[in-house]
């Protein structure tokens, strides 16, 4: 589990968020998130900061004392100084929608609104085949799965981005790869990709077509062999006895 701090701050050439605070913020589970307001601290305290989770307030410090909600105490802190507040040891219930109403003292509410969106890091990345022989002529899929919040997936094959053809079809998302028809020019290193907007994992497979000769297994092979072997066996049999009956017709 991650615990790296997260801190996106407001400075000159960024983007602004809704008022005081940036658009959105990106974090992992169980990593440290911090929501940096532009004020600048000045000498005299501010008069109220409210900090709202939907409509639930979770924050708040003014002079008539300071008020943090039961089911954040020991994961969240407030800098007076600045307004800005730090969440920790991130959950998935976090994603939504925050608010900060900020009262300096003689000047006007500054407010800002933003949205956290927490995500599961991707890991155990892999890609399975439905097949153990692929041959030429079959059809075949290849399922690429991970575990954490999968946003998007990425096919390529040679560094090249594969896209949907007459003989390529891509299923749930470009979860599943499926070939209609595998030719042996579909062999080769295929790559799948699949991320986040915090994270992304990388993993391949060796894709390597065989003509239908060549895709018979040991014991299919023995098994023709053995076959063979009693064709043959019978038919000299059958010749001998043939040969005797005629040497006896003869006589």
């Amino acid at each position: 589990m991650s615990f790296e701090v997260i801190i996106l701050y407001t400075m000159f050439g960024l983007a602004s968020g809704a008022g005081v605070l940036p658009d959105s913020v990106n974090a992992a589970v169980g990593d440290t998130v911090m929501f940096p307001t532009s004020l600048t601290p000045t000498q005299t305290p501010f008069i109220s900061i409210v900090w709202n989770f939907g409509k639930t307030n979770i924050i708040s410090s003014s002079s008539a004392g300071n008020f943090t909600a039961p089911e954040y105490e020991g994961r969240i802190s407030l800098f007076i100084s600045t307004g800005s507040l730090e969440l920790r040891n991130m959950a998935l219930s976090d994603t939504g929608d925050y608010k900060v109403d900020i009262l300096p003292a003689g000047s006007a509410v500054q407010n800002g609104d933003t949205t956290l969106n927490v995500y599961e890091r991707i890991t155990n990345i892999y890609v399975e085949s439905s097949s153990n022989e692929p041959i030429e002529g079959s059809s075949l899929n290849l399922t690429c799965d991970a575990s954490g919040s999968i946003f998007t997936r990425k096919w390529s094959i040679n560094e090249q981005e594969l896209n949907p053809s007459e003989n390529i079809i891509f299923y749930d998302q470009k979860r599943v790869l499926s070939f209609k028809i595998l030719s042996r020019k579909d062999s080769g290193r295929y790559l799948c990709e699949i991320s986040n907007p915090i994270s992304s994992e990388t993993t391949a497979y060796n894709l390597d077509v065989i003509f239908p000769s060549e895709g018979l297994s040991a014991g299919a092979i023995a098994g023709i062999t053995v076959a063979v072997l009693v064709v043959v066996a019978g038919a000299a049999v059958g010749g001998f006895y043939l040969y005797k009956h005629l040497q006896k017709v003869k006589q």
